[in-house]
Formats: C-alpha cells, sequence, structure tokens
C-alpha cells in the first residue's frame, strides 16, 4: 500500500483478488492446507483491506472489492471444506466492513462468480465439462474473465455510489441469490 501511496499519491480502489485452493477431504486435510487456503482467501482479504483503510477514511472515500465465490454460498462436495469457509468469510467480512466504515463514504462490496472458464481449467477439466455447465446454465454459457471484471468496473465507479455491503452472484442464473 506504501508504495502505490508513494508513487501515485492516494488510493482509491482495492480489488482484493487473490485466491488458492487445494482439493482435499476434510478427514483428510492439513493444518498446513487448511491454513494456506484460510490465509490466502480470507486473512489476505484482512490484512489488504486493513491495510487501505486509514488513507480511505483519512480522505473520506473508497471503493474495496473482494472477490468471493459462489462456493461460500452453495458448498461444495468436492474436497473444499476450507475454500467454502474462506469465502463465505469474505462475504461475512465486506458486511462487516461496510457497515464500520460505511460512515466515512467508503463502499465495501464482493463478487461471488460461479465458475469462470480460463485456460488453467482447462488442465484441470475436459472440454465436455464446459460444455454440460453452459447446458446447465440459464445464459446458455461459461462465465469468462471479462463478466467479472466489468462487475468489478462498476463497484469501483460512481455509479454505484449507493451500493455497499453487497455480495453479488455472477453466475449466468447457474445460482440465483435473493
Amino acid at each position: 500500500m506504501q508504495t502505490a501511496l508513494d508513487r501515485y499519491g492516494q488510493i482509491d480502489i482495492l480489488l482484493n483478488n487473490a485466491g488458492i485452493n487445494r482439493l482435499e477431504p476434510v478427514w483428510q486435510m492439513s493444518d498446513e492446507t487448511w491454513n494456506l487456503v484460510i490465509g490466502v482467501n480470507l486473512t489476505g482479504t484482512f490484512h489488504c483491506t486493513r491495510a487501505v483503510l486509514p488513507h480511505m477514511i483519512e480522505r473520506k472515500q473508497g471503493a474495496v472489492i473482494s472477490l468471493a465465490s459462489m462456493a461460500g454460498w452453495v458448498g461444495s462436495d468436492e474436497g473444499e471444506a476450507h475454500y467454502c469457509a474462506a469465502k463465505a468469510g469474505v462475504m461475512a467480512f465486506t458486511r462487516a466492513v461496510a457497515a464500520e466504515v460505511g460512515r466515512y463514504g467508503i463502499r465495501i462490496n464482493a463478487i461471488a462468480p460461479g465458475l469462470v472458464y480460463n485456460p488453467f481449467l482447462e488442465r484441470i477439466y475436459p472440454p465436455e465439462f464446459f460444455q454440460r455447465l453452459a447446458q446447465r446454465t440459464p445464459l446458455g454459457r461459461v462465465g469468462e474473465p471479462p463478466d467479472i471484471a466489468n462487475l468489478a468496473t462498476f463497484l469501483a465507479s460512481d455509479q454505484s455510489s449507493y451500493i455497499t455491503g453487497e455480495v453479488f452472484s455472477i453466475s449466468g442464473g447457474l445460482y440465483m441469490k435473493a
């Protein structure tokens, strides 16, 4: 944060986007794996947000956007208990921090994507997996990185000046939240 402040003089937006996962059933999960996944996904979000808030509070403005996941709402049966817990934690953290800092003009929101296609996933899933997912999705396709980027851009902009404490589902309708 200090490097950004030194270089640009201010920080207007923080996007918490670091994430990691290691698939392990909870009964076989090591403390090391649990701590790594919770540490990167949840504790990392805390550390970055905490670091930027004093500056944003002083300026009485700012936007923080954190990447959660649909897994924080719907869970998983594929060895992702730690990941689901971390992403649910990001959602709760988002709401709590929004309530704490709203009076300073700072907006805190999160994006909870479903599966978003990227080339890395080709190493994990066969092409048929993405075809089946697209068929199950009401919009008829899988998500792509620009889908997330477009929402993040909106949440960072003044167009969302009256939105805080929200977690936005972005899954092409596969997971609909009230």
